[in-house]
C-alpha cells in the first residue's frame, strides 16, 4: 500500500451498504483536501483515532430511491400533516459500510493512475445540516456533509488488477 499516493484519493463512486438491513445505496461523492489527508492516515495505519475520524464531504449524490434510507434517523422533526413538528427524540442517524472505487497515482508517476477499492467499515453521515437539492434524472446532491468514522470495523484500499 505504500506504493500508491493515497493522499490524492478525491473523488470515489460505489456504495454505501446499511450495516442495520443491508440495504445498498449507490453514491457518488467528493472529499475536502483535509478529509482526503484524513482518510489517507485511516487508509495507512488501518485504524480509525480520534485524529481521523471526521472526515467533510464536499458533494455526496445519490439516487432518490436512496434517499429514505440515507436520511433515516437524521432529523428530529416529524411530518405531520402539511406541516412539520420538532420532537424531543434524539437523533439516531444509519450506520453504513462503504465500498468506493476510486483512481489513485502511485508515489513513483503522478501521471498514472491505478483503480482502487476503498472499504469504510463503519460510518456514520451527519445530514442535520444539510438540505437535499435535486438533480437531473432523479439524483439528490448533499453538500458539506459531515462522515465519522468509527472503529469497530475494516479499514481497507487495494489496487485493483
Amino acid at each position: 500500500m505504500t506504493l500508491l499516493n493515497l493522499g490524492e484519493m478525491k473523488e470515489f463512486t460505489g456504495e454505501f451498504k446499511s450495516l442495520k438491513d443491508g440495504t445498498i445505496v449507490p453514491v457518488e461523492l467528493t472529499l475536502f483536501p483535509e478529509s482526503q489527508k484524513s482518510l489517507s492516515d485511516v487508509l495507512q495505519r488501518k485504524q480509525v483515532t480520534r485524529d481521523n475520524q471526521h472526515i467533510l464531504i464536499d458533494q455526496l449524490i445519490i439516487h432518490e430511491t436512496g434517499k429514505a434510507v440515507i436520511e433515516e434517523g437524521q432529523y428530529s422533526v416529524l411530518k405531520s400533516g402539511n406541516s412539520y413538528i420538532m420532537t424531543d427524540a434524539p437523533r439516531h442517524p444509519a450506520n453504513f459500510m462503504a465500498k468506493l472505487m476510486t483512481l489513485i497515482p502511485p508515489k513513483s508517476d503522478p501521471t498514472t493512475h491505478y483503480a482502487c477499492e476503498v472499504i469504510l467499515g463503519n460510518i456514520q453521515l451527519d445530514l442535520s445540516g444539510c438540505s437535499a437539492q435535486p438533480l437531473t434524472d432523479g439524483y439528490i446532491l448533499y453538500e458539506k456533509v459531515p462522515m465519522m468514522l468509527y472503529p469497530s470495523q475494516k479499514y481497507s484500499a487495494k489496487a485493483i488488477e
